[in-house]
Protein backbone atom coordinates (compact mmCIF):
# COMPACT_ATOMS: atom_id res chain seq x y z
CA UNK A 1 0.00 0.00 0.00
CA UNK A 2 1.10 3.58 -0.57
CA UNK A 3 3.20 4.89 2.25
CA UNK A 4 3.59 1.51 3.91
CA UNK A 5 7.30 2.13 4.51
CA UNK A 6 6.92 5.38 6.41
CA UNK A 7 3.79 4.13 8.21
CA UNK A 8 5.18 0.87 9.52
CA UNK A 9 3.92 0.03 13.00
CA UNK A 10 5.94 -2.53 14.86
CA UNK A 11 3.45 -3.71 17.46
CA UNK A 12 -0.23 -3.71 18.32
CA UNK A 13 0.48 -1.47 21.30
CA UNK A 14 2.17 0.97 18.95
CA UNK A 15 -0.77 0.73 16.58
CA UNK A 16 -3.22 1.61 19.33
CA UNK A 17 -1.09 4.62 20.19
CA UNK A 18 -0.75 5.76 16.57
CA UNK A 19 -4.46 5.44 15.83
CA UNK A 20 -5.65 6.77 19.17
CA UNK A 21 -8.08 3.91 19.72
CA UNK A 22 -8.51 1.22 22.34
CA UNK A 23 -8.92 -1.98 20.38
CA UNK A 24 -11.46 -4.64 21.39
CA UNK A 25 -10.88 -8.15 20.10
CA UNK A 26 -13.89 -10.00 21.55
CA UNK A 27 -15.65 -11.54 18.53
CA UNK A 28 -19.02 -12.54 19.94
CA UNK A 29 -21.08 -12.62 23.07
CA UNK A 30 -22.90 -15.55 24.66
CA UNK A 31 -25.62 -15.77 22.01
CA UNK A 32 -23.03 -15.61 19.20
CA UNK A 33 -24.21 -12.23 17.88
CA UNK A 34 -21.36 -9.94 16.83
CA UNK A 35 -20.06 -7.38 19.30
CA UNK A 36 -17.26 -6.02 17.15
CA UNK A 37 -16.55 -5.44 13.48
CA UNK A 38 -13.11 -5.83 11.95
CA UNK A 39 -12.12 -2.66 10.13
CA UNK A 40 -8.87 -1.26 8.70
CA UNK A 41 -7.82 1.85 10.56
CA UNK A 42 -6.19 4.93 9.07
CA UNK A 43 -3.72 7.03 11.01
CA UNK A 44 -3.64 10.83 11.19
CA UNK A 45 -0.91 10.90 8.53
CA UNK A 46 -3.20 9.13 6.05
CA UNK A 47 -1.40 5.78 6.15
CA UNK A 48 -3.05 2.45 6.77
CA UNK A 49 -0.03 0.80 8.32
CA UNK A 50 -1.51 -2.71 7.95
CA UNK A 51 -3.39 -2.56 11.26
CA UNK A 52 -6.91 -3.80 11.95
CA UNK A 53 -8.97 -3.42 15.12
CA UNK A 54 -12.50 -4.19 16.22
CA UNK A 55 -14.99 -1.36 16.60
CA UNK A 56 -17.63 -2.01 19.28
CA UNK A 57 -21.26 -2.53 18.32
CA UNK A 58 -23.29 0.36 19.75
CA UNK A 59 -26.81 -0.68 18.74
CA UNK A 60 -29.42 -3.26 19.65
CA UNK A 61 -31.19 -5.25 16.95
CA UNK A 62 -34.95 -4.75 16.87
CA UNK A 63 -37.24 -6.66 14.49
CA UNK A 64 -35.47 -9.37 12.46
CA UNK A 65 -34.87 -9.51 8.74
CA UNK A 66 -36.18 -12.26 6.48
CA UNK A 67 -33.98 -14.46 4.26
CA UNK A 68 -32.60 -12.82 1.14
CA UNK A 69 -31.93 -14.50 -2.19
CA UNK A 70 -28.69 -15.73 -0.57
CA UNK A 71 -30.77 -17.87 1.82
CA UNK A 72 -29.97 -15.95 5.02
CA UNK A 73 -31.30 -12.69 6.46
CA UNK A 74 -29.16 -9.59 5.97
CA UNK A 75 -27.75 -8.19 9.20
CA UNK A 76 -27.27 -4.59 10.33
CA UNK A 77 -25.30 -3.20 13.26
CA UNK A 78 -24.11 0.28 14.16
CA UNK A 79 -20.47 0.37 15.18
CA UNK A 80 -18.06 2.98 16.48
CA UNK A 81 -19.17 5.45 19.13
CA UNK A 82 -22.60 6.69 20.24
CA UNK A 83 -20.99 9.91 21.54
CA UNK A 84 -21.78 12.66 19.03
CA UNK A 85 -18.58 14.57 19.71
CA UNK A 86 -16.50 11.66 18.44
CA UNK A 87 -18.27 11.72 15.03
CA UNK A 88 -17.52 8.02 14.62
CA UNK A 89 -20.71 6.09 13.89
CA UNK A 90 -20.95 3.59 11.04
CA UNK A 91 -23.86 1.57 9.67
CA UNK A 92 -22.45 -1.88 8.82
CA UNK A 93 -24.66 -4.31 6.86
CA UNK A 94 -23.71 -7.82 5.80
CA UNK A 95 -25.39 -10.75 4.07
CA UNK A 96 -26.79 -8.67 1.23
CA UNK A 97 -26.77 -10.05 -2.32
CA UNK A 98 -23.43 -9.27 -3.97
CA UNK A 99 -23.21 -5.88 -5.72
CA UNK A 100 -26.80 -4.94 -4.86
CA UNK A 101 -27.94 -1.32 -4.44
CA UNK A 102 -28.69 -0.28 -0.85
CA UNK A 103 -30.17 2.75 0.92
CA UNK A 104 -30.09 3.40 4.70
CA UNK A 105 -33.33 4.45 6.41
CA UNK A 106 -33.81 6.39 9.64
CA UNK A 107 -36.69 7.08 12.03
CA UNK A 108 -37.29 8.12 15.62
CA UNK A 109 -40.02 5.47 15.99
CA UNK A 110 -39.94 1.67 15.69
CA UNK A 111 -42.55 -0.21 13.71
CA UNK A 112 -43.32 -3.42 11.88
CA UNK A 113 -44.83 -3.55 8.40
CA UNK A 114 -44.68 -6.98 6.78
CA UNK A 115 -43.89 -6.98 3.03
CA UNK A 116 -44.49 -3.25 2.42
CA UNK A 117 -45.19 -2.32 -1.21
CA UNK A 118 -44.55 -5.89 -2.35
CA UNK A 119 -41.15 -6.25 -0.69
CA UNK A 120 -40.17 -9.67 0.63
CA UNK A 121 -38.82 -8.09 3.82
CA UNK A 122 -40.12 -6.37 6.95
CA UNK A 123 -40.01 -2.62 7.46
CA UNK A 124 -38.98 -2.12 11.09
CA UNK A 125 -39.52 1.66 11.21
CA UNK A 126 -42.58 3.85 11.68
CA UNK A 127 -43.31 7.26 10.16
CA UNK A 128 -41.81 9.69 9.61
CA UNK A 129 -39.09 7.72 7.80
CA UNK A 130 -36.09 9.44 6.22
CA UNK A 131 -34.24 7.84 3.33
CA UNK A 132 -30.57 8.72 3.72
CA UNK A 133 -30.14 8.90 -0.07
CA UNK A 134 -26.74 10.62 0.10
CA UNK A 135 -25.46 7.44 1.80
CA UNK A 136 -26.92 5.08 -0.81
CA UNK A 137 -24.45 2.83 -2.55
CA UNK A 138 -23.56 -0.61 -3.75
CA UNK A 139 -22.70 -3.62 -1.63
CA UNK A 140 -19.40 -5.28 -2.41
CA UNK A 141 -18.87 -8.76 -3.81
CA UNK A 142 -19.15 -10.24 -0.32
CA UNK A 143 -22.55 -8.59 0.27
CA UNK A 144 -21.24 -5.97 2.70
CA UNK A 145 -22.39 -2.35 2.75
CA UNK A 146 -21.37 0.40 5.16
CA UNK A 147 -21.53 4.15 5.53
CA UNK A 148 -20.53 6.70 8.14
CA UNK A 149 -23.37 8.77 9.59
CA UNK A 150 -23.42 12.11 11.39
CA UNK A 151 -26.15 12.02 14.03
CA UNK A 152 -26.04 15.79 14.45
CA UNK A 153 -26.08 16.89 10.82
CA UNK A 154 -26.58 13.89 8.56
CA UNK A 155 -30.11 12.63 9.23
CA UNK A 156 -32.03 14.63 6.65
CA UNK A 157 -32.60 17.68 8.80
CA UNK A 158 -34.14 15.71 11.66
CA UNK A 159 -33.05 17.15 15.01
CA UNK A 160 -32.39 14.30 17.44
CA UNK A 161 -32.21 15.43 21.10
CA UNK A 162 -29.47 13.86 23.19
CA UNK A 163 -30.54 10.50 24.59
CA UNK A 164 -33.34 10.03 22.04
CA UNK A 165 -33.84 6.56 20.61
CA UNK A 166 -32.98 6.45 16.92
CA UNK A 167 -33.82 3.56 14.61
CA UNK A 168 -32.03 2.50 11.46
CA UNK A 169 -32.50 -0.08 8.72
CA UNK A 170 -31.11 -0.73 5.24
CA UNK A 171 -33.35 -1.28 2.20
CA UNK A 172 -31.80 -3.14 -0.73
CA UNK A 173 -32.66 -4.68 -4.07
CA UNK A 174 -33.19 -8.44 -4.06
CA UNK A 175 -34.96 -11.29 -5.89
CA UNK A 176 -37.87 -13.38 -4.66
CA UNK A 177 -37.99 -17.18 -4.68
CA UNK A 178 -39.06 -17.15 -8.37
CA UNK A 179 -36.17 -14.91 -9.39
CA UNK A 180 -38.38 -11.85 -9.84
CA UNK A 181 -36.70 -8.54 -8.88
CA UNK A 182 -38.02 -7.12 -5.61
CA UNK A 183 -36.64 -5.48 -2.48
CA UNK A 184 -35.73 -6.54 1.03
CA UNK A 185 -34.57 -5.12 4.36
CA UNK A 186 -31.97 -5.84 7.01
CA UNK A 187 -33.04 -6.17 10.63
CA UNK A 188 -33.78 -2.91 12.42
CA UNK A 189 -31.34 -1.28 14.84
CA UNK A 190 -31.86 0.94 17.88
CA UNK A 191 -29.23 3.42 19.03
CA UNK A 192 -29.27 6.23 21.59
CA UNK A 193 -26.82 9.04 20.78
CA UNK A 194 -25.28 11.08 23.58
Amino acid sequence: TAGAGRCDVGSQAGADQVFGRVASYRLSDSDHSPVGVLAPMQGPDGCLGGVQVFEPVISARTCPGVPTSTGEPAALDLVGSFFRAEERTTLAASGLPAWTFATPLFSTAPGLTVAPAGSVGNLCLDHPITRLLWHSGQADGAGQFSCDIDVDNGLGGTVVPIGTSTYFQVWFRDFDASGVPTSNYTNGCLMRAW
